[in-house]
């Protein structure tokens, strides 16, 4: 997990949108300070994002992987004030051919942190997703607001949200008034040795409205 860098980050106010890229990486790069949005990837291919922080102080996201597929997240901090990762598709940016999801991504040894103040859709949305696999990630916060912290959702297009893997992953610093987890119209959604700290004053662990 990442704690300090031993060497200079490049420090980024936002990367921008890259669009139909292919086998990128973004190594030991922290995007700070961001408004709306940290970095937007639509339609890559083999992307791998390793050792980086994403951190916003207000709005936005974190980072935005609209359409993506065969793609590698690891040992990186995401951090916002409205939602610090988006895994889907949007159906506002299709790609020629596209099917309007995100496939195949793998997210492992990954941290996602509050507290924000504000109103927000959750630190993790899937919408339109499939095949996403998270290992050993931690979700944590310290705060009360009326945000899950995974929220697993559909908006609407043709694809179906499902084949979601939490392996040993964890929920800590669970605040009172807060739903860990929260599914709509998600498909095979999976937990092998999870943990997660249990919610007071009737908030659930996992909320399925599906």
């Amino acid at each position: 997990m990442i704690e300090e860098f031993p060497q200079p980050v490049p420090l980024l106010v936002g990367v921008g949108t890259l669009s139909a890229s292919s086998a990128d990486l973004l190594l030991r790069v922290k995007v700070a300070q961001c408004t709306n949005t940290g970095a937007v990837f639509n339609y890559s291919q083999y992307l791998q994002i390793l050792d980086c922080i994403f951190s916003s102080t207000s709005g936005g996201y974190g980072l935005y992987l609209n359409e993506c597929g065969h793609t590698v997240l690891e040992d990186t901090l995401f951090t916002s004030n409205q939602t610090s990762l988006f895994i889907g598709g949007d159906q506002y940016a299709t790609n020629a051919g596209g099917n309007s999801a995100s496939s195949n991504i793998s997210v492992k040894t990954c941290w996602f942190y509050g507290p924000y103040s504000g109103s927000a859709q959750g630190y993790l949305v899937l919408s339109n997703a499939y095949n996403i696999d998270f290992t050993d990630c931690t979700f944590e916060h310290e705060i009360s607001h009326s945000a899950s912290l995974v929220r697993i959702q559909h908006n609407g297009a043709v694809n179906v949200t499902g084949n979601i893997y939490f392996n040993e992953c964890q929920w800590i610093g669970i605040a009172y008034n807060t739903t860990l987890i929260d599914i709509s119209y998600g498909r095979r959604i999976y937990f092998k040795n999870c943990t997660a700290i249990p919610q007071n004053g009737g908030y659930y662990i996992v909320n399925s409205t599906d």
